[in-house]
C-alpha cells in the first residue's frame, strides 16, 4: 500500500497536483480556469482541489499561473 513512501491516496493527490501543474503551462490551456484544469487532472471538486493543493505546495493554487491582464495588452 505504499510507494515511493506514500500511502497511495496521497501519492493520488501529488500526481493529480502535478498533472494540474503541467497542463496549466499548454498553451491550449492559458484561458482555461484552475477548477477547469483541476476537474481535468481527476479532482471531483475546485474545493477538494485547492485544499490538496495548499497542503502539498504550501501556496494557493491562484499562484499557478499568471492570467493576462489589461497590462499586458
Amino acid at each position: 500500500n505504499r510507494y515511493a513512501g506514500m500511502i497511495v491516496p496521497t501519492w493520488i493527490a501529488h500526481y493529480r497536483i502535478a498533472e494540474v501543474e503541467r497542463i496549466a503551462q499548454l498553451p491550449e490551456n492559458n484561458r482555461a480556469s484552475i477548477a477547469t484544469l483541476a476537474r481535468q487532472a481527476g479532482f471531483a471538486s475546485r474545493t477538494n482541489f485547492y485544499r490538496v493543493y495548499r497542503a502539498i505546495r504550501g501556496q494557493a493554487p491562484s499562484q499557478l499561473s499568471p492570467k493576462p491582464t489589461n497590462e499586458n495588452k
